[in-house]
């Protein structure tokens, strides 16, 4: 069917409608709400009126006659008995465009499910984030308005993700339990370290460890980041020191990672760190420590494994004193084990080798774990299954085994001096010399 054929009212031309509006924007130069009131002038005379009032039933030729109408007649209840705005707004965007619009609903209620966050909600739910647990936070929110009359009540955990992933926070999570075991533990020394596929997201999951009297390793804070950086972990730790000012350990054990040391530097006190490293330099066995290093290197080079001695060379030479453990001499710990086997327990004992979880679930297992663990050794300690510590335990094994091994043999064993002995090996192959500390 052709497009009917009208006049046009400012030179009188005779045009298809599909043309008239073209000829009027480019010849006449009018503007678009002109054009647009040319429009419904013609729509008007024409009898096409496909615009509705959804409460009265009548016909219109365009929203904006609606919304006058809704203005004028349904502005007390027009939304589901509740009053409404139907003013015609002038909108502006980014872009040079300017729009004419009207803000009003009219027939229903507002449905404030699907609604946007405002910004004002959106920096709400980001500081509960930066406290608080998913469910907590969706169990408060709930509770806070009954009614429902805001878009926060049906917020749901993915919300809580999206806003997380774009301010790029890094939850933390430490439970009243674990902030116990800081307090009491975590002046000794800490460990850290970081694993992988705890969940299905692109998340890594690193624990900051201590150890009780019975050197018993005990999870103190865990971390979930997308990525393990300085600042990272420097979050990790300014969330320890917010629930424990006086959080400085005298050991912190890490892998080779430098973010570790870095974000804790990054955390710490400037001075404690300073006088950390001066006791360090102050241990006397560096010198043989770095001759026996030194001898490693030259075998290595006469068996012809050069590539193996310029690693050592590249990566350990020049900084023992960060690396050695004859440097934690005195301290409780001196490797990362603790959080290595806290971290195959999660994921043996806890996930099941699942490494398809869902975060949240892994958040809420890692808070149920360490109640679990805290209720664990509550029993062992009523029921006196552990009497001292796993580091003393395993001394008495060895101190019984050297017993039996010596037994009827005094010959093996020579006294040299004053705590000083000679001792051979079960297959008299080896003397090695044993001093007694005193301390």
């Amino acid at each position: 069917m052709p497009s009917p054929q009208w006049a046009c009212p400012e030179c009188g031309k005779v045009l298809l409608k599909k043309n008239l509006y073209t000829h009027l924007a480019s010849i006449h130069l009018l503007t678009p709400a002109e054009v647009a009131r040319v429009k419904e002038e013609i729509s008007r005379k024409a009898g096409v009126a496909a615009v509705v009032c959804p409460l009265c039933c009548l016909n219109f030729v365009s929203y904006e006659s609606l919304a006058s109408h809704c203005q004028k007649e349904h502005a007390d209840d027009g939304a589901d008995g509740r009053p409404q705005d139907y003013s015609l707004l002038d909108l502006n965007f980014d872009s040079v465009q300017e729009y004419e619009g009207c803000l009003g609903h009219v027939g229903h209620d507002i449905d404030p499910a699907l609604l946007r966050y405002t910004r004002e909600e959106t920096d709400y739910m980001r500081r509960l984030l930066e406290e608080h647990s998913f469910d907590y936070i969706i169990n408060r929110l709930r509770k806070e308005d009954p009614t429902r009359s805001s878009k926060l009540s049906f917020v749901i955990k993915s919300d809580l993700r999206n806003i997380v992933a774009r301010f790029k926070m890094s939850p933390v999570v430490i439970t009243p339990t674990m902030v116990e075991w800081l307090k009491k533990y975590s002046s000794k020394g800490v460990s850290l370290d970081d694993t992988f596929h705890t969940t299905r997201y692109n998340m890594k999951l690193a624990t900051l460890m201590v150890t009780d009297e019975r050197d018993r390793g005990l999870p103190a804070a865990f971390l979930l980041s997308g990525t393990m950086t300085s600042a990272d972990v420097e979050k990790l730790f300014i969330e320890v020191r917010k629930l424990m000012p006086e959080f400085s350990p005298k050991t912190l054990v890490t892998d080779e990672a430098p973010c570790f040391y870095n974000g804790f530097r990054a955390a710490s006190c400037r001075s404690s760190v300073s006088r950390a490293l001066e006791l360090l330099l102050r241990e006397a066995q560096l010198n043989v420590f770095e001759r026996k290093f030194a001898e490693i290197l030259v075998f290595l080079k006469e068996k012809g494994q050069t590539a193996m001695s310029d690693y050592l060379e590249k990566n350990y030479l020049g900084r023992t004193t960060t690396w050695a453990s004859f440097s934690n001499r005195d301290a409780v710990l001196d490797t990362t084990m603790i959080s290595e086997r806290f971290h195959l327990r999660i994921k043996d004992e806890f996930l099941h080798r699942n490494g398809n979880s869902r975060l949240d679930a892994l958040v809420d297992l890692l808070i149920k774990c360490v109640e679990d663990l805290s209720g664990s050794i509550e029993v062992k300690e009523r029921r006196r299954l552990v009497t001292c510590s796993f580091r003393l335990e395993e001394t008495h094994k060895c101190h019984r085994l050297a017993r039996d091994i010596y037994k009827g043999k005094e010959e093996m064993i020579t006294e040299a001096g004053e705590n000083h002995w000679h001792i051979l090996n079960r297959d008299r192959t080896k003397t090695y010399e044993v001093f007694l500390d005193g301390q």
